[in-house]
């Protein structure tokens, strides 16, 4: 054999071999670097004892200590073993070094999170922590380095990027939380995604588009207007970087919850649903656990980064949470002296600019040991006491923006509420830790043992002087000044309601005597109305609401906006046989967004151009500012179907000819219809069949950074078609791409129903994708196809403690559908 074939014997015996051998031994390092069933650690700290980690068969972590610090010690340690690329991933975003690793390509996004500052600000709110809520941080922070230190295997990320990963402290943790109230507050935006469509629109148009807008008062030339639009276009454009390559913003992030009380069900007991929607990535920004300690006793989902259980429930109370989308961001246009450098006017004095130098690192191009290194980035920052200028990529004295926004005052004390929450016994103790709460702000919905329901309001929203903060303003004086904050006992709140539940899905929740402003940007009405819809269907038809009836909740998928728009347009007739084709699939649809369904792919591709062809079309860009378009299409890309159904209908809508037949904008219809039957044909074939709902829209789990590099992104990302729409609870938001189809870039990153009652709590969860974050995991993506399926684990919690089978070990989850 070997005199036969010579040349392949030295091939397999110098190439082959050693090759196999050495992919054999680098996967097996690599397992190393994954958990074990049960881990047992020594706590070093002032009172020493064990912590134990036990992990059930999904890979989810039962931490149980000898005191409460010892458990946020395992947390850390727990995290690192599940999560340390993710955990280095977002200290470094938080910290703006991504281009220490990632290269130039990162720069703009370094500069934005140094401009904001998030860093150095989180380090001034460690300090106004109690001396607990420190020593729970350091604590975790421990826990982190403790398994970075006795594992010398790490993640495949690191070992692909020849990296190591950067000690973890306690101010990494509240920098965290910035970048999530950021993730939840899109005010800055919308700010500037008006003032540059104030330029383009009637005041009709804006007045219609948005309610409550403000026009700015100060008399300013055209030269001044164009120099601010030039820098927030901008703007705009990194802020779309961000968002694009972090994964991080989105319209309307902040989820579905409601309360239902125990005299709404057979056993007494209040039950909790909730399912926060954020940007999808894998893994998932969620981090299931339960935690036992001395005191501590709580079972839910974490961010990652934090030590404490965020969303879940202790012994005696639940606790969910959505996005308010309050307004808690003003821009400010400061006015610059050319013959003053470094000063800017308030109140008629001159005041100087606070200015701070940093610095980026940035990594040499691949392959970057054959490149010469890259010298750092400098980086000039300026602020006023709105806070930072953040349009210094276009430096114009007429153009000069300072960001205010609540998460960079000193005083943020976010984390001790979420902490405080873990051991709150009752609403009285509840609300004393959401009083604590700054940023982002939250509608929290609350359960107790005892079958009572409530909903708070928590955060800083800012009081103004004047206005509504729709649109940047002038910052020379305390015209527009901010006056304090809405006082904690006059945020929103209910407690124990006649009907005996409370919705929030990121709906309006004031009343019209309510007397401060929070929000012009609220969720559309349909979901927390299709949830109090089905809530008193089942009340109607049952008499309660049972386990199940909530569980059929958080996956319905029917959309009200879209059966109203539908019975608008039900008498348009096609004018060629593909259209009435689709339109006669529509004129028998019940508004379903199933995974099968054919009309809801053919509505919602409609939709979609719908938009460009009411809205986008009628925008009068010069050719010279077509820059602005990607501005523009942004905006309307959070075009609602309620405001589509209202420029069809609404007799003075300013967007369609009354008098056009068969209906007004008959035209755009028509065209738009055509646009989405070839976009259809083009992506799914010729015969409508094919075009389910399902096949067509897929949720896209992104990896960072592997997502963008082929072939890795093979190995790392995952996509799974998916069901829902923008309107549904089981919420989808997605986007198009021309190779791909609707790829849902936002959407519910967990779930979880909670039932509490004397005795025992009932905590049923799934998270998005798996317990851990690193790829050789079994548990990597394990949750993922159960979570689309509407499938949930759940775990009996007796008010005692933590349910313990004969062999006294934590109990496992048990599937449930």
């Amino acid at each position: 054999m070997i005199k036969r074939f010579p040349l392949l014997f030295r091939l397999c015996l110098l190439i082959i071999i050693p090759a196999v051998t050495a992919l054999a031994l680098i996967y097996h390092s690599m397992l190393s670097s994954l958990p074990s069933p049960r881990t047992t650690l020594a706590w070093p700290g002032n009172d020493p004892g064990n912590v134990t980690i036990l992990r059930d068969e999904h890979g989810v972590p039962h931490i149980q200590g000898d005191s409460d610090l010892a458990v946020f010690y395992a947390m850390g340690y727990a995290q690192a073993q599940d999560r340390l690329w993710q955990l280095t991933l977002q200290q470094r975003i938080a910290q703006g070094r991504l281009s220490e690793v990632f290269g130039r390509g990162l720069i703009k996004q370094d500069a934005w999170f140094r401009t904001l500052g998030l860093y150095r600000t989180a380090t001034k709110d460690l300090l106004a922590l109690s001396d607990s809520a420190r020593a729970s941080l350091q604590a975790y922070s421990d826990g982190v380095n403790a398994w970075v230190a006795g594992h010398p295997t790490l993640p495949p990320e690191f070992i692909a990027l020849g990296i190591q990963p950067l000690p973890w402290t306690p101010v990494d943790s509240l920098a965290w939380i910035k970048v999530f109230a950021l993730n939840l507050s899109g005010n800055l935006d919308d700010e500037m995604q008006r003032y540059i469509a104030s330029a383009y629109f009637t005041k009709e148009q804006i007045a219609f588009l948005y309610k409550g807008h403000d026009a700015e008062r100060a008399d300013i030339s055209e030269a001044q207007k164009s120099a601010r639009m030039q820098a927030l276009a901008a703007v705009l454009e990194g802020q779309r970087l961000v968002k694009a390559d972090l994964n991080l913003g989105g319209k309307w992030l902040g989820s579905n919850a409601w309360v239902a009380s125990g005299r709404l069900s057979r056993e007494g007991r209040a039950t909790l649903a909730n399912d926060p929607h954020l940007g999808l990535s894998i893994p998932s920004w969620w981090y299931p656990a339960t935690l036992e300690g001395k005191h501590l006793r709580s079972t839910g989902m974490s961010l990652v980064g934090l030590p404490a259980v965020v969303l879940g429930l202790n012994d005696d109370i639940a606790w969910g949470a959505t996005s308010m989308t309050a307004d808690v961001q003003d821009l400010y246009f400061e006015t610059l002296d050319a013959g003053r450098p470094g000063h800017y006017l308030y109140n008629g004095k001159w005041e100087p600019l606070e200015v701070r130098s940093e610095e980026i690192k940035v990594k040499a191009d691949f392959p970057s040991f054959l490149r010469t290194e890259l010298k750092p980035v400098q980086l000039q920052i300026r602020s006023t006491l709105h806070g930072p200028i953040v349009t210094d990529t276009e430096p114009a004295l007429d153009a000069t923006g300072a960001l205010r926004w609540v998460a960079l005052e000193v005083t943020d004390t976010t984390y001790e509420a979420l902490l405080n929450l873990n051991y709150a016994r009752n609403w009285q103790e509840f609300k004393s830790a959401l009083a604590l709460f700054v940023s982002p702000a939250l509608n929290f919905l609350y359960a107790d043992v005892q079958g009572n329901i409530g909903y708070m309001g928590a955060g800083r929203i800012p009081i103004r002087k004047q206005g509504q903060g729709a649109l940047p303003v002038p910052g020379m004086n305390d015209q527009y000044a901010w006056q304090g904050y809405i006082p904690f006992d006059q945020m929103p709140q209910r407690y124990n309601p006649p009907e005996g539940y409370l919705v929030s899905a990121n709906d309006d929740i004031t009343g019209p005597d309510y007397p401060y402003f929070i929000s012009d940007s609220w969720a559309p009405p349909g979901r927390a109305q299709r949830i109090r819809q089905l809530l008193a269907q089942s009340i109607e038809r049952t008499g309660e609401v049972d386990f199940n009836a909530h569980q059929q909740i958080q996956h319905d998928v029917l959309s009200l906006p879209a059966t109203r728009m539908m019975g608008a347009l039900g008498l348009l007739a096609g004018r060629t046989p593909r259209q009435e084709q689709a339109l006669e699939r529509l004129r028998h649809w019940d508004g379903s967004m199933s995974m099968d369904s054919v009309p809801a792919t053919i509505f919602n591709v409609w939709m979609r151009h719908l938009v460009d062809q009411v809205f986008a079309a009628k925008a009068a860009v010069p050719f010279n500012q077509r820059g602005h378009i990607a501005n523009i299409e942004a905006m309307f890309a959070n075009t609602t179907t309620d405001q589509l159904y209202a420029a069809l209908t609404e007799a003075d809508s300013p967007w369609c000819r009354p008098g056009e037949k068969p209906m007004p904008c008959a035209t755009a219809l028509y065209a738009a219809l055509d646009k989405t039957l070839d976009e259809l044909e083009k992506l799914k074939g010729t015969d409508m069949q094919a075009w389910r709902w399902g096949d067509v829209q897929s949720a896209f789990y992104e990896h960072n950074p592997f997502s963008f590099i082929k072939p890795f992104n093979t190995f790392f990302e995952r996509k799974v078609g998916t069901p829902g729409s923008t309107d549904t609870v089981n919420v989808a938001y997605s986007r198009f791409s021309h190779s791909e189809g609707y790829l849902k870039h936002t959407g519910a990153g967990f779930r979880q129903i909670i039932q509490m009652g004397q005795g025992t709590n009932v905590y049923s969860y799934m998270n998005s994708t798996g317990q851990s974050g690193n790829v050789m995991s079994a548990h990597y993506a394990d949750m993922l196809i159960p979570f689309e399926q509407g499938q949930y684990y759940r775990m009996t919690l007796k008010s005692t403690g933590i349910e313990k089978d004969s062999s006294g070990s934590t109990s496992h989850h048990d599937a449930h559908q």
